[in-house]
């Protein structure tokens, strides 16, 4: 089994500009999808940021024992990788060789010497886990947009993190790729990996996480499971909106906006 988050009274920002403050959280358990959400700039991208060493934080921050906030980027980099949301650049790379590529240019391989046929047989293995063998010679150029994220996917995969941190991996993607990168998300979870993810599509969400933390304006709204989660109430609190919340047949949960929420609308 991975290894547990815990965040206690944590500050991340920019410089001076504070944009998460205080911030405790239950604890965030390997083994299954925790969802980021909130509307835009509610610091979502933020906190994953801190989390993963790029942007300094402040408070009390472990990773299974291990004090994240002592420990120096190349170390932090050997338990966690971030995914940002942008695809893999390099497009005339082959997915092969940009797997290859990542690992060497992680800061937890920085100064290390590893043999090209062990990272080789690594990226090869990671491959297989995500199923996509078949295109390890292609370029990425060729390939589409769901492929490509799961290039990044694999990229991330390269150093065998205890914590993976993903921004909106499924923001460009149409919805038969964006199942397919959850349900990769949810294997990966279900083997002991902890994955952290920063979504927009409630219903994503709802269908995928185990808990979901809802950020509001820098500040903790609510977290627990989806249905006690997502609520109307805080669909109009931190989305300004008016909705119901339903299950449909097979048990997950619908969201049926009707509109802005009234000025003034349940806290």
């Amino acid at each position: 089994m991975g290894l547990d988050l815990r965040i206690g009274n944590l500050r991340v920002g920019y410089g001076r500009r504070t944009i998460i403050e205080g911030l405790t959280l239950e604890p965030v358990r390997a083994g299954g999808i925790t969802a980021l959400v909130g509307p835009n700039a509610a610091g979502k991208s933020t906190l994953l940021r801190g989390l993963a060493g790029l942007i300094p934080a402040q408070g009390s921050l472990t990773l299974g024992g291990h004090d994240l906030l002592k420990m120096e980027l190349a170390a932090r980099s050997r338990l966690i990788t971030f995914m940002p949301q942008s695809l893999p650049q390099r497009v005339t790379l082959t997915v092969l060789d940009a797997l290859i590529g990542a690992f060497k240019a992680s800061p937890a391989t920085q100064g290390a010497v590893t043999p090209l046929a062990e990272v080789r047989r690594q990226a090869v293995a990671v491959l297989e886990r995500l199923g996509i063998t078949d295109i390890a010679l292609s370029p990425i150029a060729e390939l589409s947009g769901g492929q490509r994220q799961m290039v990044a996917l694999g990229q991330a995969l390269m150093l065998s993190p205890q914590l993976l941190l993903l921004d909106e991996p499924t923001s460009a993607l149409d919805l038969r790729h964006q199942v397919d990168v959850m349900a990769t998300l949810k294997a990966l979870a279900d083997e002991g990996l902890n994955v952290v993810i920063v979504l927009h599509d409630l219903a994503l969400a709802a269908r995928w996480a185990r808990h979901l933390i809802v950020l509001d304006h820098g500040r903790l709204h609510s977290e627990g499971a989806p249905a006690e989660t997502i609520t109307p109430a805080m669909l109009a609190k931190v989305y300004a909106i008016s909705a119901r919340v339903e299950n449909c047949s097979r048990g997950f949960l619908q969201i049926a906006v009707d509109g802005p929420a009234p000025t003034g609308g349940p806290s």
